[in-house]
């Protein structure tokens, strides 16, 4: 799955139902492009079902018994298997079934420490601003959450986009405003969940994030 073996680790898949509702990426056989979709159903142990990714001639690709490598991001890890289309159906959906992967390697993104927080914050999106939650917090990025978020202006909101995110660590200090990337976008009926990363060039806010991820760590275990 990864070039470099020397960062990755493999382990048992145990049972993945937890990815219904996930997005995963695909890569078809030696096609080198990336599709985005979401995962739809898992039988633990024979297969797991996706929606079918919307590109030109790409259903050549669907042919039961090519091979396809899926991944995703969970817990700070990329996580991925080779596997096999089983079946291709156009109705009542369009769906694609995988054989149940043996194994998955994982690759750890986390380079710096990480804690569970719980901080108001909002987003500037399309010149709009959304109030929502940090979950998740460390000097490289953050977990946010929207709720109740159903507004057409979400729809071209997807991985790669690039937004503008505020929140406040201290009463005494000025309030972090920092520019981001959307690496994860999780979108269902109640919640928009989104991990985004902090662009590189803000050396001195990321320096105070930082150090009140370091200052957190000392109290909660990470």
């Amino acid at each position: 799955m990864a070039e470099n073996k020397k960062n990755v680790t493999t382990r048992e898949p145990g049972n993945l139902s937890r990815l219904c509702g996930e997005q995963l990426s695909i890569k078809f056989g030696n096609d080198e492009n990336q599709y985005f979709c979401f995962c739809r159903g898992v039988h633990s142990g024979k297969y797991l079902i996706t929606q079918t990714p919307i590109a030109v001639g790409i259903e050549n690709g669907f042919t039961p018994g090519n091979q396809a490598v899926i991944r995703f991001v969970e817990s700070g890890m990329v996580c991925g298997f080779k596997t096999t289309i089983q079946q291709y159906i156009t109705r009542p959906y369009r769906l694609l079934f995988f054989d149940y992967p043996d194994s998955i390697e994982t690759v750890n993104l986390r380079s710096s420490k990480r804690v569970a927080v719980s901080l108001k914050g909002t987003i500037q999106w399309e010149s709009q601003t959304f109030d929502g939650s940090i979950r998740d917090l460390s000097r490289g990025g953050c977990f946010f959450t929207l709720r109740y978020w159903q507004d057409p202006l979400f729809n071209n909101l997807d991985i790669g986009s690039k937004l503008i995110i505020n929140f406040s660590i201290s009463d005494e200090k000025p309030s972090i405003e920092l520019e981001c990337k959307v690496v994860r976008v999780i979108k269902d009926e109640d919640d928009l969940r989104m991990g985004l990363s902090f662009d590189n060039n803000q050396q001195e806010v990321i320096d105070r994030v930082a150090n009140f991820v370091d200052y957190v760590s000392q109290f909660l275990e990470v």
